[in-house]
């Protein structure tokens, strides 16, 4: 993945993780508080060096609500944080709108120049932005968790400078993408949870009433319905697709195979999902892969569509993963 395409995808999941946070507080602005979480959430090292601080997601929430009520009390104000809930943001459809403070702090952290580096508006950049943020308020929050902005900026640089770029394994003629999730449980859970047929639905929102049809084989219908209203063919013909378990060995790796017998439109695909343990839960790699066309024509048309091609898959990966992280948040 490219700079820019690398930063656009960064923007793109930590201003969704942000959103949904704020939702949980019935929120309908995103602050600071919100962009911290989901720089927590994230899997780059920005998350890893916060969760490797021993803060975990219960605790950040905890913690930014005592600062709240702290910093109410302070001028005399009580009991006006309202109490954390579940994520409503797909619920209420409606329009989020970013804080000052959030707004600079984010656009921060893509602009200028560093004394040793140029900002990449990658989480790590989000980051430290937000310890160096002038309202004192993530500092507050650091210290109620046990630690301060200096030690967060000393583990970040340790967390760096041994990262290494890892590319996922695929074959140049494979149209393929790969999108990386922290998720905030065991890999056994998470394992259980994408391994499970019966519960593909609470992932994969595009399959209902999944029923056994062979020994590795469910189906599953997609709904009459778009997610914005619109009909799908009335044919359930075209609207069944077909899951194939192909690998499963637990906690560390998943393998489906989806196909639509129906519908020629829609390729046979592969969603392999990777586990591994990591600081406060679990790292997931989820790559989707659309194999070779065994044509020739069709294979040269497919190298030239490609580039166009990538974002799209890159999406598809990135909803499905932000569905298996909802689950445990």
């Amino acid at each position: 993945m490219s700079r820019t395409a690398e930063a656009l995808s960064t923007a793109y999941a930590l201003s969704l993780t942000s959103a949904e946070e704020a939702s949980r507080w019935g929120r309908k602005k995103i602050d600071i508080e919100h962009l911290f979480l989901a720089v927590l959430l994230n899997e780059q090292p920005a998350g890893q060096a916060l969760r490797s601080l021993g803060i975990t997601l219960d605790a950040a929430r905890k913690a930014i609500e005592e600062q709240h009520a702290h910093q109410m009390s302070s001028i005399g104000v009580n009991d006006v944080q309202q109490p954390i809930g579940r994520i409503t943001l797909y619920e209420a459809k409606a329009n989020f709108d970013w804080s000052e403070n959030a707004k600079r702090t984010f656009q921060g952290a893509g602009k200028g120049r560093r004394s040793r580096q140029r900002k990449q508006g990658n989480a790590a950049d989000v980051l430290r932005e937000l310890l160096e943020e002038p309202s004192g308020f993530i500092a507050a929050v650091l210290e109620r968790l046990g630690t301060n902005a200096d030690e967060g900026r000393e583990r970040l640089a340790e967390i760096e400078s041994r990262s290494a770029s890892r590319q996922p394994d695929r074959k140049p003629s494979q149209l393929s993408v790969t999108k990386d999730t922290f998720i905030p449980t065991s890999a056994e859970e998470v394992f259980a949870l994408v391994s499970d047929p019966e519960r593909i639905p609470d992932w994969d929102t595009a399959g209902s009433d999944v029923e056994h049809t062979g020994k590795q084989t469910w189906e599953a219908l997609l709904p009459a319905a778009w997610p914005n209203g619109k009909p799908r063919p009335p044919s359930e013909e075209k609207r069944r697709q077909v899951f194939e378990l192909m690998d499963a060995a637990e906690p560390h790796r998943v393998v489906w195979r989806v196909s639509f017998p129906g519908n020629s439109v829609s390729k046979p695909h592969c969603r392999a999902i990777r586990l591994w343990p990591t600081d406060g839960g679990t790292h997931m790699r989820f790559t989707v892969t659309y194999p070779r066309d065994a044509h020739r024509l069709r294979r040269l048309v497919g190298t030239a569509v490609r580039p166009g091609l990538q974002p799209l898959l890159w999406v598809q990966a990135a909803h499905l993963s932000t569905q298996i992280s909802l689950n445990f948040r």
